[in-house]
């Protein structure tokens, strides 16, 4: 157990209260380095850069505020639970201000992979908030290992996922933008929870001898138990849900590229999926120096996995041509990629040849009237000397 491992006497327990609840101060660095930590989290943002986020993590503040809470709690301290919750919303705020302002300037700069990462958080973000939050407060109970609190902030990242909900809020992205926040407060209650259990498991037991005080110390651990239950339950439906839309993406993009295997020239560049009310519409991006036919949509349409809907499959060609100096690469004919039934896809049949004989010429206006009838006969041309008089 815990409290074997690090016995806590009164004067080391008042020690680690003053440390851990100064960590909640409503004051100038904290907000000064919150603001450096959320311009530095939007830019890394922005350029798909996951050092430059990192250092983000490292720079914030709000996690001192969580484990400040967490100790208010376990101890029954009011005063400390209300100046933690205020300093953390407080810095919450001024995260999403400075990101949505950022947001709003460089709106033309498309986001990336560290920006979507981070708007479908799972129930794998949950268990590593609580690992987190668990290794945070046992990092405050000895000085010994206070530099665990560096990975600690970047396991349990808070400014990143708040700094893309700014960033979403402020193009219009609603949906994206809930799923960031909710990654964010899932790892506030998390680490809360966590680091309760912690302080609660080293010593820093309120006293719980009358009926009256074991009720408030349920009472102040009810909300966030019955929040983490809640996170939990939703967390894990939406892992299950992203899960299943990657392996059936999976199964589709192995589908297509098998089909292509025989097609030389045809590459798979992506595919999207978009569940709809009665089907799946599926997006493949495809590279190729000819367009699919429908015929071939629908063959290799009939071939991708269905997941319970059927499957809409559309596909983007990107038109490409390869050439090296012998000339270009991948000449196909179409018809021969992709045959259709001759009696769906009748080709015209060539004009034929007109006898030499007869065939008339540009020059002769007789016999161009002659070619084309109901056209009106013009006159031949007088000579300038023959103009009658």
């Amino acid at each position: 157990m815990l409290a074997s491992v690090r016995p806590m006497n009164e004067d080391l327990k008042a020690q680690i209260r003053t440390e851990v609840g100064g960590g909640a101060k409503l004051d100038a660095p904290y907000l000064i380095l919150n603001g450096l930590a959320t311009v530095i989290a939007s830019y890394g943002l922005l350029q798909n850069s996951t050092a430059v986020v990192i250092g983000a993590m490292l720079v914030a503040m709000l996690m001192g505020p969580i484990l400040s809470l967490a100790l208010g709690i376990v101890d029954g301290n009011e005063s400390m639970i209300r100046r933690s919750i205020t300093s953390e919303v407080i810095g919450a705020l001024m995260v999403l201000a400075i990101a949505w302002i950022i947001g709003r300037i460089h709106s033309d700069i498309p986001v990336g992979t560290e920006v979507f990462s981070r708007t479908s958080p799972g129930i794998l973000d949950l268990l590593v908030a609580i690992a987190g939050g668990a290794a945070g407060a046992y990092s405050c109970t000895s000085k010994k290992i206070s530099g665990g609190m560096v990975g600690v902030a970047i396991a349990t990242a808070l400014v990143p996922p708040l700094s893309v909900c700014g960033l979403l809020l402020a193009r219009g992205a609603l949906g994206p933008a809930f799923g960031a926040f909710t990654l964010f407060f899932a790892n506030f209650v998390a680490i809360q929870v966590a680091a309760s259990g912690v302080f609660f498991a080293v010593g820093f037991r309120p006293h719980l001898e009358d009926k009256e005080s074991r009720a408030g110390f349920i009472r102040r651990n009810a909300p966030s138990l019955g929040l983490i239950g809640l996170l939990a339950i939703g967390l894990t439906w939406n892992f299950i849900a992203t899960l299943n839309r990657q392996i059936q993406k999976s199964g589709i993009e192995d589908a297509i590229k098998m089909v292509l295997r025989s097609q030389p020239g045809r590459d798979l560049v992506g595919v999207e999926l978009k569940a709809l009310e009665r089907e799946t519409s599926v997006l493949a991006t495809i590279r190729s120096p000819f367009t699919f036919t429908p015929e071939e949509v629908e063959r290799m349409e009939r071939m991708l996995p269905e997941s319970g809907k059927p499957i809409r499959l559309t596909i983007r060609t990107v038109l490409t041509k390869e050439t090296n100096r012998d000339g270009y690469i991948h000449q196909m004919d179409p018809a021969e990629v992709a045959p259709v039934d001759p009696m769906q896809d009748v080709q015209p049949a060539p004009p034929e040849p007109v006898d030499s004989g007869s065939e008339p010429s540009p020059a002769d206006p007789d016999a161009l009237d002659q070619a084309l009838p109901g056209s009106p006969m013009i006159p031949p041309m007088e000579e300038p000397g023959n103009a009658p008089e």
